[in-house]
């Protein structure tokens, strides 16, 4: 539940905030690196800039590069959660009930089709169809937040996702706010 309320506050953020912040244009002075401009305009800058920094694109992209590579930063984390995921499951001597082996079930389900979205949401990028890109990548978000969601609805267990999941949701967030700043 609490996942769907961070979604809502993300999501009016995102489509309110954000375009009008987009309309200012990115000044970047003197020295100053063109991720950590972009990165001051994300909700979660350090994960932004440790993200960004890791790839060797990120040096030489201009905005729209930053944006491509956020989006291959998120559908990576997604394969490997699916990944993750799977080897949970694999895992013979585990204390899980079947109940969280159901879940897991589920959560590959989700974040395949999370990196489906990803996918689309890089090729609406390259097409600059902005609004598409946000629409994929929000359905990426909420496919995680459903993953959670599943897991988190038996109050006797914890997720063994959880903070995974937030990661995902997090990185999506970045991706989604160095979007919105190519219109």
């Amino acid at each position: 539940m609490a996942m769907h309320n961070l979604l809502a506050l993300f999501l009016f953020i995102t489509y309110i905030v954000c375009p009008l912040d987009a309309a200012r244009v990115l000044d970047v002075s003197d020295g100053e690196d063109l991720v950590v401009t972009t990165c001051n305009h994300t909700l979660y800058s350090k994960l932004c800039l440790s993200s960004l920094q890791s790839d060797p694109r990120s040096p030489t992209a201009d905005v729209k590069g930053l944006a491509i590579v956020a989006l291959d930063i998120c559908n990576a984390h997604g394969a490997h959660m699916i990944s993750h995921v799977n080897e949970l499951k694999s895992q013979k001597n585990t204390t899980y009930p079947p109940y969280i082996f159901s879940c897991l079930d589920d959560c590959i389900n989700e974040y395949q089709e999370a990196t489906g979205n990803l996918k689309e949401a890089a090729e609406a990028l390259e097409n600059k169809s902005y609004s598409s890109v946000n629409a994929f990548t929000t359905a990426a978000m909420t496919d995680s937040d459903s993953c959670e969601d599943g897991c988190s609805d038996n109050l006797e267990y914890k997720s063994p996702l959880t903070l995974k999941n937030q990661h995902f949701f997090q990185l999506c967030s970045n991706a989604l706010a160095i979007t919105n700043l190519l219109g």
